[in-house]
This record gives C-alpha cells, structure tokens and sequence, in this order.
C-alpha cells in the first residue's frame, strides 16, 4: 500500500497512489492480515522499491501460524530472491537463516535449515571445483537422510533430485510420498500435480493422460486447476508437441494446447503463467500475431519474468524475418 507523503524530503521515492492513479513521492507499506481473525499480524512501513516480493516471502516466515512445509518454502524464495541480487545480499540470506536457526522456534525444520545454510555458506557456488561441489552435495544428502519425520524427508528428497533435474528419481520419491498415510504427507491431490509434471519431464505421456484426467476431476469435475482441467491438459498436448520431430503434426497438437489454455483464460483470474503457456502454444502452432498478443499481456502481468521476456525476444525475431526457430 502507498501512503502518500506530501513533505519536501529528498529521498522519498515515487510509487503509484491507486487513489490518485499515478506515482507520486509517499511511503510503501505491507500489511498482512489473517484470513480467519482479520487481525493485522504483520507489517513494515520501511519498504523500497524492488522489495515488495521480499515482503511476502518475509510475512509467511515470521508468522508464527504458517506451517513448517510453508514456512519452508516462503524462506526458499526469499533466499533464492537475495541470492540472485548480489553477494552482499546473499550474506543477508545466510544472516537470515542462522538467525532463523538460533530463535529455535521451528525445532521440526532445524534440519533443513541446516541445509540451506550448507550452500549459503558457500562463497560462490558457480566457482566450486568438481571435487567440492560432490562433498557438498554428500553432506546435503546425508542431512536429508537425517529428518526425522518422513513425508518431511521425502519432500525435501524430492527438492533435492528435482533442483538436479534427476526426474525419474523425483517422481520416484514422490510415488513412496503417496505411500505414507494420509495424516503424514502432503495433501495427496498436490502430490499429484506434482506426479504429472515430473512425468511430462521424462515424456511419458501415457502415464501423464492418467494423471491430467485426475487432476480435472477433482473437487465433483471441477478440477485442481478450477476449470476442470484445462490448464493440465494443455501442457500435457503442449508437451506432446515439442516431442514431435515433424512440423505439421507439433502445429496440431500446439493448437489444442493453445485452445486448453484458452479455456483458462477466459474464466480464471489474469495469470501471467496461462498467458506464457498460450503464447508459447500458439507460437508452436505458428499463430504468431495472436502468440505476440498473448505474450504482451504475460509482460503486462509480470514484466520481471526471464521466460516471458525469452519468448518476447524470439517471436520477436520471427516476426522480424517471417520465420519461426526451435524455443
């Protein structure tokens, strides 16, 4: 939220005023309210410009009801976010997860906050020499192996082979994840989803069918995705698609891809995710002008996203010349 600032300091930044509709020098709050009690429980007043995605991460980490696999998660990005930015900032994201360890109020996760300090502490990944990046790697492995709690050790697992691109074995993990009983794992139906991606991945299809039909008829026909599966039945003819070594058949299976999408977008909530994945259907099916369109909205929606702006950049190019390249 803006607050709008109507003094002479120098350094107030301009954000955009709703009220006013445009930017104006004011103060970018975050306000967090929780659903159930509608009580405030979280807020900061001392945000900048290019903080605002830190702030949500950093609201589910300090609120005391988030569940540990969430609270996980949010703490991921927010790493993931200061890591990419600057050195500098990556000691913040080490700074953050040791002070994280030392409060001890997720004595369930220590484990894992174990080992995300593991890489943290590592000046610079990209620098690491074979020999190092294995024992690390090792070290990581052996700590997954110590949690305690096992749908918490498959999930962290399944990360572990997933973030290596190793999906066989990730699907894998998560077929032993669906195993365990219903009050020890995650919610199976997301365990599903999750299924279906990795088996994309690996191009088994059959299998990937089985699981699209499921993941629609979730919740009496409605779906996970809440259009009765469309958006799982597109990447699924998407994935099919660029299988395919021959054109004319890749251009039809694009087509009912962008047609899935199409569904989605008509009736769910402005994503620029469904965008992005229409965009690269119907440029696939060589509808260039409508891929142009759609991938505009995608930009419009989050102009910081590295796929839309790769996808930008060739339809770009294929306008330019009138011939179309491999994505």
């Amino acid at each position: 939220h803006s607050v709008p600032y109507y003094g002479e300091h120098p350094v107030i930044e301009r954000h955009y005023v709703s009220m006013r509709s445009r930017r104006q020098p004011s103060i970018l709050a975050f306000l967090a309210q929780d659903a159930s009690t509608h009580v405030f429980c979280y807020a900061n007043a001392d945000l900048r410009k290019g903080e605002e995605a830190e702030e949500i991460f950093r609201a589910a980490i300090y609120d005391p009801n988030t569940p540990d696999r969430y609270f996980l998660d949010a703490l991921g990005g927010l790493t993931d976010v200061l890591d990419r930015n600057s050195p500098s900032r990556r000691d913040e994201a080490r700074q953050l997860v040791v002070q994280l360890q030392n409060d001890g109020k997720r004595p369930a996760v220590a484990r894992q906050l174990a080992l995300m300090l593991l890489w943290l502490e590592v000046p610079d990944p990209n620098n690491l020499t074979a020999e190092q990046r294995q024992n690390i790697e090792q070290r990581s492995l052996e700590l997954i192996q110590t949690i305690e709690d096992p749908a918490s050790r498959l999930d962290a697992l399944f990360k572990w082979y997933a973030n290596r691109q190793d999906w066989a074995k990730a699907y894998d993990t998560l077929v032993e994840l669906r195993k365990l009983p219903a009050d020890r794992r995650l919610e199976d139906i997301r365990v599903v989803e999750l299924q279906f991606r990795m088996l994309l991945l690996q191009k088994r299809f059959d299998d990937a069918t089985k699981l699209a039909a499921e993941l629609g008829q979730h919740d009496g026909g409605k779906g996970l995705d809440g259009i009765g599966g469309a958006t799982y039945r597109g990447e699924l003819l998407y994935s099919q698609a660029t299988a395919k070594k021959e054109q004319g058949e890749a251009a039809a299976l694009a087509q009912q891809a962008a047609a899935e999408f199409k569904k989605a977008v008509d009736k769910l909530p402005p994503s620029y995710a469904l965008q992005l994945n229409m965009g690269k259907a119907l440029l696939l099916a060589g509808r260039f002008g409508e891929s142009l369109a759609a991938m505009e909205r995608a930009f419009e929606l989050n102009p910081t996203s590295f796929d839309v702006l790769n996808v930008l950049q060739e339809l770009y190019r294929v306008t330019a010349h009138g011939t179309s390249g491999e994505m």
